[in-house]
């Protein structure tokens, strides 16, 4: 649980599953419990992919993200940036962010956690 936490509070500080700003368009949030159809094969497919994750006992997630932030003066800037998380299980975790922001590192080998962020020089905030 502890790590699950943990990993949570790392790819929201490497910026991945940021929520969009603004609410949806048409401003209506589904209802809790609605009916939904279910595609069976879709369903195989999920629990399949679910049950492999399960099993691994490592794992990699490599993506990229852009990331729209205030600069000097008020206005927006976009910053595009790498990343890459690590999974061991069942007590290791190492992240790495780098690109237009500055590089930030994490590692946690299940006693001790890392953290280094070091900057660019590029004007970044």
């Amino acid at each position: 649980m502890m790590l699950a936490t943990r990993t949570t509070v790392l790819l929201l500080a490497l910026g991945v599953g940021a929520a969009p700003a603004h609410p949806s368009e048409s401003g209506s949030q589904p209802q809790v419990g609605a009916a939904t159809a279910k595609d069976p094969s879709a369903m195989a497919l999920l629990k399949r992919m679910c049950d492999r994750l399960q099993a691994a006992r490592t794992f990699t997630v490599r993506g990229q993200v852009s990331l729209e932030l205030p600069v000097t003066g008020g206005t927006l800037a976009t910053f595009f940036n790498d990343y890459e998380v690590a999974v061991r299980r069942p007590d290791g975790l190492s992240a790495h962010r780098s690109g237009d922001l500055p590089d930030f590192r994490f590692a946690y080998d299940g006693k001790s956690m890392t953290c280094s962020c070091r900057a660019r020089g590029n004007g970044a905030p």
